[in-house]
C-alpha cells in the first residue's frame, strides 16, 4: 500500500503473488495470465492509457515491447516494429515516452523483495518506500523498550516471512529517554526474551537523540512520562510520529 501510494500512477510494475481464485471476477482473469501465481500490475500516469484501461470492463494484459537493438520501446513508431507493422490493429501515438525508461519490476510477497527489472526507481529508494522504521522508547533503554524493539522485529520477520527485515526497508530500534550508551539489557529482561526464544544478550543501550529520533516513521513510547520526556527535546513538527504504545 505504500508503494502503491508513493508511485502510482507512475513507473511501477508491481509483481505480487496471487493465490486461488479470488470471488473479484476481475482479479480471477488476472490469475489466468500470471507466471506461475506471480502477477504484474501498473497503473500508468499517461491520462489516455488511464482513460483506456478505465473504460474496459476487463483486465488489459500488456507487455513490454523490446527493439531490434534490445532496448525498450520509447516511440509508437519502435513498438509498433517490435510488435510487427501487421499485427497491429491500432497505434495510438501520444509522442515518446515522457521518461525514456522503462517501469521498474519490483516482485513483493512473503520472503520476496526482488527488482526484476531496473528501471527508473532505484531499489534503496522502493525500500524506502516500502518499509518502516519504527523506535521505542523507554526510560534507560535496558528494560522494556528493548524486548519491544526485539518483540516488533521478530513480529514483522514472521509476517513478510524473512529474517531480514532490512532488506523489505524495515528498521527496529530502541533508546531510553535518560539512558546511557552501552548499558546491557537487564537480567530479567534477558531471561523474558529467551523463554519466547529471542536473545537480548548482545543488546547495548541508547540514548535518545533528537536528529535520529526525527528520522524514524513510528515512535513508540512506553509510558506518558516517557512520552512526555521525548516531546519535550523535540521540535513541534516531529509531535505527530510520537505514540504511546
Amino acid at each position: 500500500a505504500r508503494l502503491l501510494e508513493r508511485y502510482a500512477p507512475g513507473p511501477l510494475t508491481l509483481i505480487t503473488r496471487m493465490a486461488a481464485p479470488p470471488a473479484n471476477p476481475i482479479a480471477g482473469q488476472l490469475l489466468s495470465v500470471a507466471h506461475d501465481g506471480w502477477t504484474g500490475m501498473r497503473i500508468p500516469s499517461h491520462g489516455g492509457a488511464r482513460a483506456i484501461l478505465e473504460a474496459a470492463d476487463f483486465p488489459v494484459a500488456v507487455a513490454a515491447l523490446m527493439g531490434a537493438d534490445g532496448t525498450h520501446a520509447t516511440t509508437a513508431t519502435d513498438a509498433a516494429r517490435a510488435r510487427g507493422a501487421d499485427d497491429a490493429a491500432l497505434v495510438l501515438d501520444a509522442g515518446p515516452t515522457s521518461l525514456g525508461q522503462p517501469s521498474t519490476a519490483l516482485a513483493l510477497g512473503r520472503g520476496r523483495f526482488e527488482v526484476l527489472r531496473e528501471g527508473i526507481i532505484e531499489a534503496e529508494a522502493l525500500r524506502s518506500a516500502a518499509g518502516l522504521r519504527i523506535l521505542f522508547v523507554c526510560t534507560g533503554n535496558t528494560c522494556r523498550s528493548p524486548m519491544a524493539e526485539a518483540l516488533a522485529r521478530r513480529a514483522i520477520q514472521q509476517a513478510i516471512d524473512t529474517s531480514d527485515e532490512a532488506r523489505f526497508g524495515f528498521e527496529v530500534r530502541s533508546a531510553g529517554v535518560y539512558a546511557g550508551p552501552g548499558a546491557p539489557a537487564s537480567e530479567n529482561s534477558v531471561a523474558a526474551m529467551a523463554d519466547r526464544g529471542i536473545d537480548l544478550k548482545a543488546h547495548a543501550s541508547h540514548p535518545v537523540i533528537d536528529r535520529e529520533v526525527q528520522a524514524f516513521d513510528r515512535v513508540y513510547c512506553l509510558t506518558r512520562s516517557h512520552q512526555a520526556a521525548l516531546l519535550s527535546v523535540l521540535p513541534p513538527g516531529a509531535a505527530s510520529r510520537v505514540e504511546l504504545i
